[in-house]
């Protein structure tokens, strides 16, 4: 029986290694680090005996969605899982992505494309689908048609004007030279140029897949494969238990292994601080992997190493708005992340100023977008956190807001989060920026763990506070954060997350001489009475409370 259940994990191991490099959840890549590296993490407890049958009806959306994930190894049972969820739940995207994995193990590329493109369909932000769909286009030489779905459904250039990108020449070469293959098929120059931009853009396998067709071999292009693929087989081999100098060494023997030994040293550059040892963008084998569309992060926290190496989508420029200096913020994409888990990796922030998103995250939810299309069409709000929607797609699209496409609605939502996200994480960097290193700075650290109620919950709560309030006062559009904010301390229970947004809707409501707790009906109400120019003064004021902002006055 043993020897049985190991062959079974094998088996399992094998088919989701396989299934992996075609986009499944982050619950089936690299569990806990969100690594680039398509390997498989422990199995569930299950695998390897039946799992019982689950009653569909009755079953919560997120249940049935963990469901199909637990079962992604088994693919009889996933589709027979996958087809009893869609009689009931028609809408569930997960359910369509599961049978067009399903498909593509038997070989019928159509029907998995076609299964793939309705999950996109129901869900846009789909990250899995997404790059299901890409490669498999990419696969049967339909690259033109892949780039432009890639780009109406991941990312659009008009995101986030305010930043410059340093990919966006790089997105706009990949776009142009897949229209010239599709238009000169036989043209091998125009086809080693696609492979180049494949590359360039991060897509790792669709250059791979391209390199694969061209008669002769571009040697740079060559190059740049065999060194990703180098460093990726050496960050998979590397665990929470291992450290940065480890790390550094099997990198090096990777950039060896690869053929560019000057990648090897001098050491990785590394700045230190109180959210770990970050790798920064200046150390030669980071550059050369940029070059090839990849960020190399390699951190050591309290919880062990974090090292991956994920496919960038944008880089921005963000320039820190207090007079600290330019913050880096790049926006990756991610592995399809399981919709129970996106939260888990939404940001990453270091001393050095460098901000990783996750886009799988921040992409509207399906629920979002519903609850937006029916307050288009004249639903009245709910709740609390509908009427700051309400308000936020008036300020969008004009009152009243009406006749606005799916597409539109989708690709404004996403510009609005990539906005409030990317600040409330420069927010933890400016925080951040006053409190390290520690022995500089004793009392400012002291006052932060009494503004926390020395506890290591309060304390997180209060750096959450700090992000929020600076994603407030800064962002575009206020609205959203108080959408965010409403719906968190609504919802969101005793999490830090939560706990922190109910401490920035008390202090956004009470008035200064108030000494007794107000209701949480009573705060949402006052709140959403704010206009834009007296939230962000009041966020300021807590701010400066806070010791995070020189009072006006005082202001350089």
């Amino acid at each position: 029986m043993q020897r049985l259940r190991q062959a079974r994990a094998v088996a399992a191991g094998m088919a989701l290694r396989a299934a992996c490099a075609f986009g499944l959840p982050a619950a089936l890549v690299a569990a806990g680090c969100g690594a680039a590296v398509p390997v498989p993490p422990p199995l569930p407890a299950s695998a390897g005996r039946a799992l019982p049958e689950m009653a569909v009806g009755g079953a919560s959306i997120e249940a049935l969605q963990s469901r199909l994930v637990a079962l992604a190894a088994d693919r009889p049972r996933l589709e027979h899982q996958a087809r009893l969820v869609l009689q009931h739940h028609p809408e569930l995207a997960l359910a369509h992505h599961a049978l067009a994995l399903v498909a593509l193990e038997r070989g019928e590329h159509e029907r998995a494309l076609a299964s793939a493109r309705r999950a996109l369909g129901l869900d846009p932000g789909l990250g899995c689908a997404l790059r299901l769909v890409r490669r498999l286009l990419v696969a049967e030489d339909r690259g033109a048609e892949a780039v432009a779905t890639w780009q109406r459904g991941l990312f659009a250039p008009e995101l986030a004007p305010r930043w410059p990108d340093r990919f966006a020449a790089r997105r706009q070469a990949l776009a142009a030279a897949a229209t010239t293959v599709a238009r000169r098929a036989d043209d091998p120059e125009a086809r080693h140029a696609l492979a180049r931009a494949y590359l360039a853009c991060g897509w790792i396998e669709e250059a791979a897949l391209q390199a694969a067709r061209l008669d002769r071999i571009d040697r740079e292009l060559e190059r740049q494969l065999r060194l990703v693929r180098a460093v990726r087989r050496g960050l998979a081999a590397l665990g929470p238990q291992h450290g940065l100098e480890e790390a550094q060494r099997v990198l090096a023997a990777a950039a060896v292994h690869a053929g560019r030994p000057e990648l090897a040293g001098p050491p990785l550059a590394t700045s230190g601080g109180e959210a770990g040892t970050l790798l920064t963008p200046g150390a030669p084998l980071v550059a050369a992997l940029l070059e090839a569309g990849v960020l190399l992060e390699l951190r050591e926290t309290s919880r062990g190493l974090l090292a991956r190496a994920p496919s960038v989508v944008a880089l921005f420029e963000v320039p820190a708005l207090t007079g600290t200096a330019p913050v880096l913020c790049y926006v990756v994409e991610g592995q399809g992340l399981e919709p129970a888990r996106r939260q888990a990796l939404l940001g990453r922030s270091g001393p050095a100023g460098a901000v990783v998103l996750d886009l799988d995250a921040l992409r509207p939810a399906p629920r979002d977008l519903a609850c937006a299309a029916a307050l288009l069409a004249g639903q009245a709000p709910r709740s609390a956190a509908e009427r700051a929607l309400l308000r936020l797609l008036e300020r969008l699209f004009g009152p009243p807001p009406v006749g606005v496409p799916r597409e539109r609605l989708f690709a404004e939502l996403l510009a609005v989060r990539l906005d409030y996200v990317a600040l409330h994480e420069v927010g933890h960097a400016v925080d951040l920026r006053r409190l390290v290193p520690r022995a500089a700075h004793p009392w400012r650290n002291l006052e932060r763990l009494f503004a926390g109620g020395l506890s290591a919950a309060g304390i997180g709560a209060r750096d959450e506070e700090v992000a929020e309030l600076f994603a407030l006062l800064q962002g575009r559009w206020p609205a959203a954060a108080l959408y965010s904010l409403l719906g968190a301390a609504a919802h969101g229970g005793p999490s830090v997350h939560a706990r922190a947004a109910r401490a920035v809707l008390a202090g956004l409501a009470a008035a200064p001489e108030e000494a007794a707790p107000v209701r949480a009906e009573e705060i949402a109400r006052r709140v959403l009475l704010l206009d834009d120019p007296e939230l962000r003064a009041r966020a300021r004021a807590r701010l400066v409370a806070l010791g995070v902002l020189e009072p006006e006055s005082r202001a350089p």
